[in-house]
């Protein structure tokens, strides 16, 4: 090609390549790399919950623990306690509660991390196999408190891992990009994680927005806060929500880098950003969280890099 054309083709490439946010600054490749982990991150959704690394269930925070110095006793040697349980069965949670206070009589942190594996489908995205999973979990959690664990002065700490993203206002501070992934892979699962924070505004007494509207039905039947054993309106007083961006199994960055490896913001972070990793999350929770809970406790935080 020649004259004013291959003129006019190289000065636009050549304008692309030195543009302020072009392939030879960090603006243009930042965004790009975060993809990268997205679609990585994205085989997981296929993976059996057996075949997941450690740091994406319990054993991360639980090695957290033993660093901090947070955990118990019978933690730190080693000792914890299993009990097998099906989180849908109200029998099995209650049972749960009545292991846990076997031997101590109080139970002082309750950790909410259940998710699903779900399948992966080109035209709706994220597939759970029991779209109200998270749901109806912390129902049944909830509603099988011990008494002796139901006075405000009694309450064990309740931390829930939740999700940013799930109502239209919290959307609406995404990325673009993220917003379309979301939109697109996630509408499924964000709409039990909407039912589990349906509950515990209810449960805690938060403002829950109109605009933000209900949960489907079907995750969330109606009459569903009048059931027996669900909490009043208002009635639990240590509940911390977490909302993690979109999670990887990176490294932790907080072990690493000095001064603030994560943001972390009340209800929505002004730009909600990609992601950020479970090791990251683990690190707020156990060491940020647990030992500051006067001023973490009661709120709903956003944590993204």
């Amino acid at each position: 090609m020649s004259g004013p054309a291959a003129s006019a083709s190289g000065s636009k490439l050549q304008a692309f390549m030195n543009h302020p946010a072009g392939p030879k600054t960090v603006f243009f490749w930042a965004p790009m790399m975060k993809w990268c982990l997205v679609i990585a991150g994205l085989k997981d959704l296929t993976r059996p919950a057996s075949k997941l690394s450690v740091p994406q269930n319990l054993g991360e925070l639980l090695r957290r623990f033993n660093r901090s110095g947070t955990a118990s006793p019978g933690l730190a040697a080693g000792t914890a306690r299993l009990v097998k349980g099906d989180a849908l069965n109200a029998e099995d949670v209650a049972k749960g509660w009545e292991k846990a206070t076997e031997d101590s009589q109080y139970v002082d942190l309750v950790l909410f991390t259940v998710g699903g594996t779900p399948t992966l489908s080109l035209t709706k995205g994220a597939v759970l196999k029991i779209p109200d999973l998270c749901t109806h979990a912390i129902l049944n959690l909830l509603r099988t408190i011990p008494p002796s664990h139901r006075a405000a002065s009694s309450q064990p700490k309740i931390i829930a891992v939740s999700s940013t993203g799930l109502t239209p206002s919290s959307h609406a501070h995404h990325p673009l990009p993220i917003r379309a992934l979301y939109s697109w892979l996630l509408p499924q699962p964000h709409a039990d994680k909407l039912g589990l924070e349906r509950v515990l505004a209810h449960c805690v007494g938060w403002e829950w927005k109109a605009e933000d509207g209900e949960p489907r039905e079907d995750i969330l039947p109606a009459g569903w806060a009048g059931q027996p054993g669900t909490p009043g309106q208002g009635e639990l007083k240590q509940v911390l929500v977490v909302r993690p961006a979109l999670l990887t199994d990176g490294a932790c960055k907080a072990d690493k880098k000095a001064g603030r490896a994560y943001r972390v913001g009340e209800e929505d972070l002004e730009n909600n950003g990609y992601t950020v990793s479970r090791r990251d999350v683990a690190h707020f929770i156990v060491e940020g969280a647990l030992p500051d809970w006067t001023r973490w406790g009661g709120k709903r935080m956003s944590i993204a890099y």
